[in-house]
């Protein structure tokens, strides 16, 4: 039972971190839609359906940002309001 704690706390840890950079990442990307602030070329997608980092950095913050974050979250949430 420990070990399967300690799983969990480790999982829900990298998620995390994973949504902290998410949240950079996108934020940055929509503020400066050029990739200017994170020093990424436009060329970079030049042969995708995107012209900017805009959508690409509103993906970012909503799949792997706010999503990941409440997947994270959800098992300590499904504990406390469990009858």
């Amino acid at each position: 039972m420990k070990q399967r704690r300690l799983f969990k706390s480790i999982l829900i840890a990298l998620l995390g971190i994973l949504s902290v950079g998410a949240f950079y990442g996108g934020i940055a990307l929509m503020i400066r839609p050029d990739g200017s602030l994170l020093e990424m070329p436009v060329e970079l997608i030049q042969n995708s359906p995107f012209n900017n980092y805009l959508i690409p950095g509103i993906i970012l913050l909503t799949v792997f940002g706010i999503l990941i974050i409440c997947i994270a979250l959800l098992p300590q949430i499904r504990q406390e309001y469990r009858l």
